[in-house]
């Protein structure tokens, strides 16, 4: 099946036929399936796990799954069918939807980006198996983790409600936080995340497998990194709110203007938070080693990909830059310094991948970060006298609207917008950008959602 699920609407010249098909060939390689298939494998006769090329010898232990994010559900699904149903003793993992082609490992659908109810009892489920099935130090937790697991996997602390957390999570992705920042905060109000999911099965072994979205692929940033020591103390967490000018007496106040929604952190966990640095509540694991982590598929890989199919096709990629993570208008001028660079010039296909950030004002329409990058490479390149083709899109198949992946467009997009009396500019000022490309036609890329997760993909063609 397509990834995209509108290429013939969107593929109107040959070049936009040539941009569709390298970000198809880039996402199809980072899918779940086939990162797994390449990673994991299981040798029967000694009850052994092989991830990586490490193995894991079991002997007379089990295996049970765990795990979160978008990608978790199919990993799950391909892990079972690697190793074999009888061979996994339990298992329970949180995703974006459902898998009934799962017999064993049970996947519960959870909220994002915003935490749910139904991600909180799954993670309870997880933590019950250690009692249950009395897990011990013979036995192997395998953790499937990708991109959006720190949403997925909700455990607050004592005093903080899951509805604080849901707020305190959207006020820092509307306040154009890092994905960084946001985890500082979110780890240090939850109990599992930080490396105190690693901690809590101890003295079992537990291992993760991971699908990463951040750029260096930083193991303790992903799913706000359950299985992995956490650097941040509370005084980051504190820090992050303060420097988002989250943190009040939670009072009415004058807030500066573009400041989110005009309001605070919620009161308790602003106090949790401040108990955090006076050395009152308990810290996230500062233990490293507590589990074997593993990375198997990542942002580069999928631009790799990309790279090799317009090998293919007899252009000359170059990949600039995995990296993109600043705020959205500061990436622009990045991406756009790529295209003009001497270096570059001798490359027809230019390559950026990673996350930027948008800082959302108090009103704003409707959009995403990939939408709002297209539609700012659009304005720089109006005026430009030679053919092009920009395509952004999240891996995932959602640019926050569910189904909207992000936007292609070329040098004729200007030409339809005058034609159509569209304001570009207007509609990048209001954040408005998904009725922008709706008006212009031909331009928003639709996907379902692709059992990935590695971030964002740009593809830049030029003659």
């Amino acid at each position: 099946m397509p990834i995209i699920k509108n290429k013939q609407e969107i593929s109107g010249s040959k070049a936009r036929k040539q941009a569709v098909r390298l970000i198809e060939a880039g996402i199809k390689a980072v899918q779940a399936e086939n990162l797994m298939k390449k990673a994991v494998r299981y040798g029967k006769e000694f009850n052994s796990l092989i991830i990586n090329n490490n193995e894991f010898d079991l002997l007379t232990g089990r295996i049970f799954v765990i795990g979160g994010g978008k990608a978790a559900g199919k990993m799950a699904e391909i892990f079972e069918k690697i190793v074999g149903e009888n061979n996994i003793a339990a298992g329970i993992v949180n995703s974006i939807e459902k898998n009934k082609n799962i017999k064993k490992i049970k996947v519960i659908k959870a909220g994002h980006p915003l935490p749910d109810r139904a991600g909180l009892k799954g993670v309870e489920k997880m933590l019950g198996l250690k009692e249950k099935y009395k897990i011990n130090k013979k036995d192997l937790v395998v953790c499937l983790l990708s991109g959006g697991g720190s949403a997925m996997l909700p455990a607050p602390v004592d005093g903080v409600s899951l509805k604080d957390k849901q707020k305190t999570t959207d006020l820092l992705i509307k306040s154009g936080a890092s994905i960084g920042e946001i985890n500082a905060v979110r780890k240090h109000l939850s109990k599992i995340k930080g490396g105190q999911l690693a901690e809590f099965f101890a003295p079992a072994r537990a291992v993760s497998v991971i699908i990463s979205d951040v750029i260096f692929d930083q193991q303790e940033i992903i799913a706000s990194g359950p299985t992995v020591f956490d650097p941040a103390a509370f005084q980051d967490a504190y820090l992050v709110l303060e420097k988002y000018d989250l943190i009040t007496k939670c009072t009415p106040r004058a807030f500066p203007a573009g400041h989110p929604l005009g309001k605070s952190a919620p009161a308790s966990v602003i106090k949790y938070i401040k108990e955090g640095t006076r050395g009152r509540q308990k810290e996230t694991s500062k233990i490293s080693g507590q589990a074997k982590n593993f990375i198997i598929g990542s942002n580069r890989d999928a631009l790799e990909a990309i790279a090799l199919e317009a090998m293919r096709a007899k252009l000359k990629p170059l990949i600039v830059t995995a990296s993109i993570s600043e705020n959205v208008e500061l990436e622009v001028k990045r991406i756009i310094a790529g295209l003009s660079q001497e270096k570059n010039s001798g490359y027809d296909v230019l390559l950026f991948g990673g996350e930027p950030l948008v800082s959302l004002p108090k009103d704003h329409g409707k959009g995403g970060r990939n939408r709002h990058l297209s539609a700012l490479v659009l304005d720089y390149l109006k005026d430009t006298d030679f053919s092009w083709v920009f395509a952004s899109v999240s891996t995932d198949g959602s640019d926050y609207t569910k189904n909207i992946a992000g936007a292609i467009v070329d040098n004729n997009s200007y030409r339809q917008a005058i034609e159509k009396k569209i304001d570009i500019a207007e509609h990048i000022k209001n954040f408005d950008t998904d009725s922008l490309f709706k008006k212009l036609g031909n331009s928003l890329i639709k996907m379902d959602n692709t059992n990935t997760n590695v971030g964002d993909v740009m593809v830049f063609l030029r003659k």
